[in-house]
């Protein structure tokens, strides 16, 4: 994922390379997974990062915490950064002690996943962007193979001898 050099002098504002779950102004339809009547307050992730994340968080960059300005050029970063967001905005959204539970539920798993020097993605980033770390592999699924779906399996196994066979092997 990579960023135009117009929306880089655009400067701190919404990025459409980023995928958004709120609508375009305008929309008279309410977005996928926003109760009706409400809207987020950041119009998308890349705007809550660099407007309540960044400005709210007080940790030394060191090689125990490690953070990379172009975040949005690490796709786990942009997969867990926009997770974050939307957590936000529907907790704020719910009202009650949502910041509290927003911050011990989401924030304390994901940002020191995203953040760890050795095993997460901005972990190269330590004194310039960098992102020599390649994306997993995924091999095609050969034609054969079927995904068992466990409620399936259960009403297949107490029929068919050969499915409480397969079950005694692979499980």
């Amino acid at each position: 994922m990579s960023i135009t050099e117009d929306q880089k002098l655009a400067g701190p504002v919404s990025n459409p390379a980023i995928r958004v779950a709120c609508p375009k102004e305008g929309d008279a339809s309410p977005p996928i997974g926003w109760p009706d009547g409400t809207a987020p307050l950041y119009p998308d992730a890349a705007s809550w990062v660099d407007r309540w994340l960044c400005p709210n968080m007080e940790r030394e960059i060191t090689r125990t915490v490690e953070w990379c300005p172009r975040w949005w050029d690490h796709p786990e970063a942009v997969e867990r950064l926009e997770a974050l967001w939307e957590a936000w905005e529907l907790g704020r959204i719910g009202g009650g002690t949502w910041k509290s539970a927003w911050w011990v539920t989401h924030a304390d798993r994901h940002l020191p996943r995203l953040c760890h020097p050795d095993t997460g993605p901005f972990g190269h980033c330590h004194t310039k962007h960098r992102r020599d770390t390649k994306a997993w592999r995924s091999e095609p699924i050969p034609a054969e193979w079927t995904f068992r779906r466990p409620a399936a399996a259960s009403q297949a196994s107490a029929s068919d001898p050969a499915m409480r066979e397969e079950e005694r092997v692979d499980g």
